[in-house]
Formats: structure tokens, sequence, C-alpha cells
């Protein structure tokens, strides 16, 4: 019986001990001195705040005459004619009542249709200008509603449902209470007036157009009174942009407009504005740009690109000083997801509707593959990076704790993402992803080791018998040379790393322009028309010589040594996992980055800044969470102990 007990409990402890074994390793990696190494952000924090450069700055005759200038610029803001003009306008669209704008669209709807039977009858009208008609026919419909009600279009918007959770919860904008005053608004007969003009022009302009025109101006006030509103929009609506003629312009007029408004916000003293050590090396980078648009050696088309470039920074210092609450950073996770579904969608339908594109295929190589998607980006392997770096948000939707129907959504997502991430057939991105999210689960538990491996094990089975085309690609990877797309890339770092040799200080520039205007010169035979080194880091050297991978490192490590450290404090677990996602994304693109110039796409550059800002503002949300609980645990725990000595006595 005892050599029975011995070998039950020996076989327990070796359960124990193999169940425990990921937590030891987790243990033994936060113990190391890179684990502690990238524990210490908070303090390097603390140590940049108590140095002697940031005393000196506190104590600078500069700082003693910021606050006073402060208050003079925003005094003077404040009474300025062009203030005063914006919020007289916005005052009057807030509180003219809701029957007014009713009566406005539903004139514009009446006389649209009118226009559209003349123009019928007169024969001008073409078969494609039935939209117009039915343009007309839905504004009357959907105005007739607003033709009841006298209250203000704020109150009608903050006691809708479906209106109301879309303005005040899901975008956040702020709730005022209704007091009745006498105040300056658009009147019926403006409205009715204001409604016939814009019909009657419906004869020569397109009615979509000049909704557009109408809902663009209150759109430019909303943004420009509301920067957390610009860079919701950025986040949702960025891959949604290629809809226009320049998507990348206008993705930087709303960032740009956002930093304007959230500048005028800190002189009003509505918001506040910190800098921590990796907003540093971000600044450090916007700078290098700039410094690259002024000495750029690829031309005036180069300097433009890189101002660009330096402009969608600043979408980092949006995220990072916006989201300064729990609420806010959801907000922000959520219009990147609506974003990302919505991008996802329209590449899978490429695919059913057999859009998908063959022009970066080895036809002879890869015949069993009909085409990759595209969706908004134009380039499956950009589309890729887009994906993989929102992927980790929808994994976390799956384990955060929520309803039955979140889960099913999240799943849904998982499900979607992942097929479209599939379909782009992108190898590096395909690496990125499995990798980033095999670290996401082993950080989120350890434990999740013991489940990935056979998962893993598991789904390369079922491809290799139900899914061979991914696995014919997948295993394409190990034939090197054999592979036209790897060794033209191999080729390509070549050519790259001999021009890089020659413009070791000060780089060639940036952009596709200034790289076309040198790279012929030292490509190998058959690629002097690559657009990029295929490769981050040696685009980076390529661009601004050897400063350029020296930030672009420092920024990194800057980067997880903020997220992990914070992932080690941070008790609260919705928080965590988010910064867990977030650090996740940024990995796979980096990890696809060795293969690709993932910043190829002005727009998936902002997103990759702005999700390294949500980050920041993770980090500093939980430091400040923490610290406000901090005192209450100290409370409980001395009236804990008072309790006790009470009980003893």
């Amino acid at each position: 019986m005892d050599a029975q007990n011995r070998t039950e409990k020996k076989r327990q402890s070796f359960f124990a001990s193999f169940l425990a074994f990921p937590a030891r390793v987790a243990g033994w990696l936060s113990a190391s001195f890179l684990g502690r190494f990238f524990h210490a952000y908070d303090k390097s924090c603390e140590m940049a705040e108590d140095s002697r450069v940031a005393n000196y700055l506190k104590e600078s005759r500069l700082h003693r005459m910021g606050t006073p200038l402060r208050s003079k610029l925003g005094e003077l803001f404040t009474h300025s004619p062009l203030a005063a003009f914006f919020t007289r306008i916005a005052e009057i669209l807030r509180y003219t009542e809701t029957r007014a704008y009713g009566l406005l669209f539903g004139t514009f709807g009446l006389y649209t249709i009118l226009v559209y039977v003349i123009r019928y009858f007169a024969q001008w009208a073409r078969g494609g200008e039935h939209s117009m008609l039915i343009t007309g026919i839905l504004m009357t419909i959907c105005s007739i509603p607003f033709l009841f009600s006298s209250r203000p279009i704020f109150v009608t918007l903050q006691e809708s449902r479906l209106l109301g959770a879309f303005f005040y919860r899901l975008i956040g904008l702020p709730q005022y209470p209704y007091v009745k005053k006498d105040r300056l608004t658009i009147n019926p007969t403006v409205a009715f007036l204001f409604g016939s003009m814009l019909g009657i022009a419906s004869f020569f302009v397109h009615p979509l157009y000049l909704l557009g025109g109408v809902f663009g101006t209150a759109s430019f006030l909303l943004l420009l009174f509301s920067p957390e509103l610009c860079l919701y929009t950025a986040l949702a609506l960025c891959p949604l942009f290629f809809l226009f003629e320049h998507p990348t312009m206008l993705l930087t007029v709303v960032v740009v407009t956002g930093s304007v408004s959230y500048l005028f916000k800190i002189l009003l003293g509505k918001r506040t504005f910190s800098f921590k050590p990796l907003d540093l090396t971000v600044l450090l980078l916007g700078l290098l740009y700039i410094f690259s648009a002024i000495c750029s050696r690829g031309g005036a088309v180069s300097a433009r690109q890189a101002v660009l470039y330096a402009s969608l920074l600043l979408g980092y210092f949006l995220a990072a000083n916006l989201l300064n609450t729990p609420a806010a950073i959801s907000r922000a996770i959520t219009a990147l997801i609506i974003g990302g579904a919505a991008t996802a969608l329209l590449g899978i339908y490429q695919q059913f509707a057999g859009q998908a594109v063959a022009a970066w295929l080895d036809n002879a190589a890869y015949d069993y593959i009909n085409g990759r998607i595209t969706a908004a980006f134009g380039n499956p392997n950009i589309l890729a990076t887009y994906l993989i770096l929102l992927f980790p948000f929808v994994t976390a939707g799956i384990l955060k704790k929520g309803s039955f129907g979140e889960r099913a959504g999240s799943f849904f997502l998982f499900a979607l993402f992942m097929a479209a991430i599939i379909l782009t057939w992108s190898r590096g991105a395909w690496i990125g992803v499995f990798l980033s999210l095999a670290i996401f689960l082993f950080s989120y538990n350890p434990a999740t080791l013991y489940i990935w491996i056979p998962a893993a094990a598991g789904g390369l089975f079922a491809l290799h018998h139900f899914g061979s085309s991914v696995t014919q690609r997948l295993g394409s990877i190990f034939s090197l040379m054999g592979d036209s797309s790897i060794s033209y890339r191999i080729s390509t770092w070549r050519g790259a790393l001999a021009m890089a040799g020659d413009h070791l200080f000060g780089g060639i520039g940036v952009g596709e322009e200034a790289f076309h205007a040198a790279y012929p010169y030292y490509a190998l035979s058959g690629i002097e028309a690559a657009p990029h080194a295929h490769n981050l880091l040696l685009q980076y050297l390529c661009e601004f010589g050897i400063i350029g991978p020296l930030l672009l490192l420092l920024f990194v490590v800057i980067f997880f040594q903020c997220t992990i450290s914070h992932q080690h404090e941070e008790t609260n677990a919705p928080l965590r996992l988010y910064s867990l996602a977030a650090s996740g994304g940024v990995l796979a693109v980096l990890i696809f980055g060795l293969t690709d110039h993932v910043f190829y796409n002005a727009r998936i550059f902002f997103l990759f800044f702005a999700v390294a800002g949500i980050a920041a503002a993770l980090s500093r949300v939980g430091r400040i969470e923490r610290q406000r609980s901090q005192p209450l645990r100290d409370t409980e725990a001395e009236a804990y102990t008072i309790e006790i000595e009470l009980g003893e006595d």
C-alpha cells in the first residue's frame, strides 16, 4: 500500500511539474536580464522625469513662460473672430429644430424628383441617372420622421436609440443638457429655401455630390471640434478611403485636422499632453523624415513623400494622449475592427466574384492558386500587412469575457480575418501572424503552450489532407532559389545593400521615386524595376543611411519595453489583453518586415504607429488606474488590520 501511495504521489508530482513547466519558463524569462530590462519601462519614465534635463527644463525660463503664454494664446483664440464664427455655426446647427432639418431634406428630395421628371420628359435624362430619382425618393422618405419633432436636433439624436448609440456611445461625442433659451437657429422658412436651392442645383450637379458636400461640411465641423472623432474616423475609414481619388491625402487631412484641433484644445486647457521615452523615439523618427525632406536626393516627389509620412506620425501622438480612459481605448479598438471587418469582407467578395488578381504570382509554380485578394489596397501584401496588424485584437475578443452574442461575434470575426489572410497568399504574413499569435497566447497564459502545439500540429495535418494549396504555398518557402519570388527578393537585397553602402550617411531619400532614381545602377540584371528593398530595415538603411535602422530599432526596443512592462504590472484583465493584442499586431508586422517593405503604403504606416500609440495609451491609463487604486488598497489593508486587532482583543 505504501509503495502504491508513493507511486501515485510521484505520478501526481510529475503531472504537476508538467503542467507548471510553461509557468516556470515564463518565470525564468521574467527573471532573466532581458526580462528585467523589458520590465523597467516605468522606472525609465521615472528616471526621465527626475533627470537633470527634465529638472532643468522645468526650472527654465521657457517653462515658466509657458503657462502664461499658453493662457494668453488660448484667450486670443477664444475671442478671435474665426473661433466665434465656428462656435456660432456649431451652435446654430446644434439647436435648430429637428423638423427644420426634415423640411430641408424633404424639400431637397421633392425638388430632386421634380428635376428628374422634367429632365426625363424633356429627354435629357439618361439611363444612368435613375440613381437621381432613387436619391430623391430616399431623401423624401427619410425626412418624414423628422417633421414631427420640434426639439433641437442634438436632443433628438441623444434620445434616439440607434443614432444615440452611434454618436454618443460608440463615437463618444459629448452630451449637452437641454436648456430652453432664445438662440439663433435655422427657421423652417430658411430650411425650405435652402432645400429648394439644393434641389434646383441637382439640375446641374448630381444630388449625391450635393449631399456629400452638405454632410462633408457638417463632418468637417465635427472633426474640427473633436480631435477624438478625427482619430476614430482615421482608424475606421483609413482602408476605405480608397473610394476617393487621393486616399492618402484625405487621411492626412483628417490626421492634421485632428492634430490642429488637439493643439487648440491644449491651449484652451481642455486637453493634456504628456511626453514619455517611447514618444521621444517617434519624435526622432518624425524629425528624421523632415530632415530627409530638406536634404533629399530624390527630388521634390521624395520630399513631399517624407513630409506626408512625418505628418501621419502625428497619429501616434493623438492615440497616445487622447485615449486617456478605458472607454476611449475601447472605442478606438472598435473603430479599428469595424474598418478591418469591412476590408476583409471586401476581399472575400473579390475572391467569390472572380476578381482576385494573379499579377503577383508565378503562374508556372502556383497554377493551383487562381488569384490573390487585394481589397482596399490594390496589393495583396499590403492587405496582408493590414490584416495581421489587427488580427490579435480580434483574437483578444474571443479571450475577453462577454455575453454569448459577443463571443459569437468574436468567433465570426476571427474566422473572417483568418480567411482573408489566407486568401492574400502572403507567406511572410502567414509566418508573422503565426509566430505573433503563439507569443501572444503564451504571454496571455503560459499554459496555452500545451494547447497551441497540438492545435498547430492538427491544423497542419488538416491542411495537408484538406488544404493542399496552403501547404504547398508554405512549403515553397524552403525551396529558396527555386521559387521565383524568393530568388527575386534575394537578388533585390544584394542590389539594395550595394546601394546602401554608397549612401551610408544621409541615404537616398524617401519613397519609390528616390529608390527608382538610384537603384537601377546597383541592381542585378533583370531586377532593375524593384519598387523597394523588400525588407524594412534595409529600406530604412537605403532611405536614411545608418541612422534610419538604428532609430527604428530603438523605437522597437522601447516599444516592447513599454508594452511588456505594462503587461507585467497590469491587474486589469481587459487592459492587459488589449496591450497584448497591440504588441502582437506590431510584432506580426515587424516579422513580415523581414521579407517586405511593410511601410510602402502610407496608410499602413499610419495604422502601425497608431496601434503603437494605442499601446502607449494603454500603458499610461493602466499606470494611472493603479496609482488611483493604490490608496484604496492601503486603506482597505489598514481597515482589515484594525478589524483583526479588535477581534483578538
